[in-house]
């Protein structure tokens, strides 16, 4: 079974309860205690039933501003993550092109910013050139991202959001 509970702050509290279980409530000290308190109150409630395979997924609701500063967080570590990776692959392509170019792996590091280890590390690992159209591709999702950042970072927007 799946139960889904929905948890707010209030005061030092996380109170949670689930749409899909009328009289499942919950009260803890911290968010990570949500789904472990949940199941034994649902172990009561359900005590014909073994409760231990059920998928609990907590959804924490936010409001005003610590709802978009968290969205903007996970935006923008979203973006690191797709940044980091097209980096890494076109440092790795462009230090094995200098290679193959007879250039000394120290120069590699000089012209590239990298230490030498980092390039003798980046020469060891197969580099991924992704094609123009994956870079396109790159582009989409960090233009839908930046623009997700600028709407949650508008101040008129005060509406409240479901963290996973």
């Amino acid at each position: 079974m799946y139960v889904e509970v929905i948890t707010q702050r209030d005061g030092k509290f996380w109170v949670g309860s689930t749409p899909n279980v009328k009289g499942a409530f919950v009260q803890v000290r911290r968010l990570e205690q949500v789904e472990e308190a949940m199941r034994e109150v649902l172990a009561m409630l359900f005590s014909d039933k073994d409760v231990t395979g059920w998928r609990i997924a907590v959804r924490p609701v936010l409001h005003g501003r610590p709802a978009r500063l968290v969205d903007v967080a996970r935006w923008l570590r979203d973006l690191d993550a797709e940044v980091g990776s097209l980096t890494t692959n076109a440092t790795a392509a462009a230090a094995h092109e200098l290679r193959a170019a007879g250039f000394a792996q120290r120069d590699i590091g000089r012209l590239l910013n990298l230490s030498f280890q980092r390039v003798s590390q980046l020469l060891t690992e197969v580099p991924t050139v992704p094609t123009m159209e994956e870079l396109r591709n790159h582009v989409r999702v960090l233009d839908a991202s930046l623009a997700g950042i600028r709407k949650v970072l508008d101040p008129e927007e005060q509406r409240e959001r479901v963290h996973a």
